[in-house]
């Protein structure tokens, strides 16, 4: 018999919309979990204890991002897909986000 541990868990929204979170601190095939307010929690472990408790938070409303030059994007409504042709640019997608960011010749640090 396999062994088979995870150490993704995918959330849905109230739409049905499914996401894959981070990966988790540590794989495991059985998790407790809850949500508080804008917030998911995972806990526990099959194989022992854990004091290790995943937390996620829930994008609000508006989620800004800062993209480079040269950085193609597209998002749920927009027909075509936009290039940042300066430097920097600041861009607001509204959540739940659907779409793509392609980083083009950008060093993030």
């Amino acid at each position: 018999m396999k062994d088979y541990r995870y150490d993704v868990i995918d959330s849905i929204d109230k739409s049905l919309v499914r996401s894959p979170l981070t990966a988790l601190s540590s794989a495991d095939y059985s998790f407790s979990a809850t949500s508080i307010g804008n917030y998911a929690l995972f806990a526990g472990k099959a194989y022992g204890a854990s004091d290790v408790v995943d937390v996620y938070s829930i994008a609000e409303e508006v989620l800004t991002l800062t993209l480079y030059k040269g950085t193609k994007y597209k998002f749920q409504d927009m027909d075509e897909e936009a290039v940042i042709t300066s430097n920097i640019d600041v861009i607001e997608v509204s959540t739940p986000v659907t779409g793509y960011i392609k980083f083009k010749n950008t060093t993030i640090s």
